[in-house]
């Protein structure tokens, strides 16, 4: 008898000590959610409104994805298109990888011609984007199906929303924020009903390659 009290009295701490430590996990869970959101809503931005026009560089800029139509002259092994891998370099003939993203057509030809000096004789190279690549972005937070989408048309906010399939019901009007590539620059924020308003400066403004569209 007294064997069998022991054996439930056993089994009533251990019952309690998991009821226990269950509570701590999710009180710490809690406390971790809360923590991320702070982080997700913390940091500098600015309205989009309150953007100043900028000059449209980052078309001018070589891009992960663009195909480069290279021509060096008296070398036609040499010539030819080129696609841009993901990690923003090229696979030149004889020399391997060569960096091309954020570079001006001017700059990736001389980056060419140097890394194909000890091979060619003063070499001279001209490249031109033969074709762009569509921007990808990340869509994250109060959207219906999160992820990384490429944008084929349009560019803006508007279609990066659609394509994560429209925000939840949970979303906050003034919670839609892009954050840039460069974590340098502050996020643009957004009102989602300005965006579904074609309001100007919204609808003006282009997402590039690598930018998050957080939405919350």
């Amino acid at each position: 008898m007294e064997r069998r009290r022991s054996q439930r009295d056993q089994r009533h701490e251990e019952l309690t000590l998991f009821g226990k430590i269950r509570s701590g996990a999710v009180a710490a869970g809690a406390v971790l959610v809360g923590l991320c959101s702070a982080c997700a809503s913390s940091g500098p931005y600015t309205w989009v409104n309150d953007l100043r026009p900028e000059p449209p560089t980052q078309a001018s800029l070589i891009q992960p994805r663009d195909v480069l139509a290279v021509n060096v002259v008296g070398q036609p092994t040499l010539s030819g298109e080129f696609t841009v891998r993901d990690d923003g370099a090229l696979t030149a003939p004889l020399v391997g990888s060569v960096p091309m993203a954020g570079l001006t057509p001017t700059l990736a030809g001389n980056a060419l011609a140097q890394a194909w000096k000890k091979m060619v004789v003063d070499p001279a190279v001209t490249v031109t984007v033969a074709k762009h690549a569509n921007p990808r972005v990340n869509v994250v937070g109060e959207v219906k199906t999160p992820g990384v989408f490429e944008l084929v048309r349009d560019h803006t906010v508007l279609a990066a929303l659609a394509a994560a399939g429209w925000v939840t019901d949970f979303a906050s009007n003034g919670g839609v924020y892009v954050v840039r590539r460069d974590r340098r620059m502050p996020r643009v924020r957004f009102r989602i009903s300005d965006i579904t308003a074609a309001d100007p400066k919204s609808a003006a403004f282009q997402l590039n390659d690598g930018d998050s569209v957080v939405v919350e």
